[in-house]
């Protein structure tokens, strides 16, 4: 919509400003992904680099405790998951 309405305010003809809020939402969609992807492979990097001193080491024993914490994101949303089922509060306190 922001767009669309620059692209109204400087050109004045719709079907114009209508092309310029496409391109417009198209060009900052695929920055975002290309940003997106760049952070996701170098994460994806550095687990893998972390794995693979964890076997030159020989062992997790050796490695530092922070490098040890790494959690998968779907362990995380399990145990998030698990945490809301279980735990249940009453809607209304009462006091006998």
């Amino acid at each position: 919509m922001l767009f669309f309405s620059i692209g109204f305010a400087l050109h004045g003809n719709a079907s114009f400003a209508l092309l310029l809020g496409s391109l417009g939402c198209l060009l900052i969609s695929l920055s975002g992904r290309f940003l997106l992807g760049l952070v996701l492979h170098g994460n994806l990097k550095m687990k893998v680099d972390v794995l693979k001193e964890d076997r030159d080491e020989g062992g997790p024993l050796n490695s530092p405790k922070s490098v040890n914490k790494i959690i998968d994101p779907k362990e995380l949303a399990a145990q998030a998951m698990s945490e809301a089922a279980t735990t249940s509060k009453p809607i209304v306190e009462t006091k006998a």
